[in-house]
């Protein structure tokens, strides 16, 4: 296990990593758009990404793209450098948020922001990927 990193964590009985794993894929899922949401929203405002990200870094917004704003800028980047690595990553987080769901209804536990943030997703929003795009560029 350590070949895979640096950080091993006992989760419980055989699957519960997966699970975890499922769950962590879900909280980032829903940073990654609702983070490029408020990019635009402060940027339409006139608060750069690069003033709001100090701010954001010491406050209960904090998540691994709002941390460093040329960090965050570098991950859009890579994730939007073009329709197909978007569509790529898309692909991804999709499955990711259906794993969750099904997590959920094994679970018989009712989550409708999960359900909700699923549910964007998979309306495959056309303005996602411009403003993933615009995230990553420095203005």
């Amino acid at each position: 296990m350590e070949a895979m990193g640096e950080r091993i964590f006992h989760c419980g009985a055989l699957g519960s990593a997966e699970v975890v794993k499922v769950i962590n894929n879900m909280l980032c899922v829903t940073n990654m758009f609702l983070t490029a949401e408020a990019i635009e929203l402060a940027q339409r405002h006139g608060v750069s990404f690069e003033g709001l990200s100090p701010i954001l870094a010491v406050s209960t917004g904090l998540n691994f793209l709002t941390a460093d704003a040329q960090t965050g800028r570098a991950q859009y980047r890579a994730w939007a450098r073009s329709e197909e690595a978007y569509t790529a990553i898309y692909n991804v987080v999709s499955k990711d948020l259906h794993l969750a769901l099904k997590l959920a209804d094994l679970a018989h536990v009712d989550l409708g922001l999960l359900k909700g943030v699923s549910q964007y997703v998979d309306s495959a929003d056309p303005q996602a990927m411009g403003r993933w795009m615009r995230s990553g560029q420095v203005n």
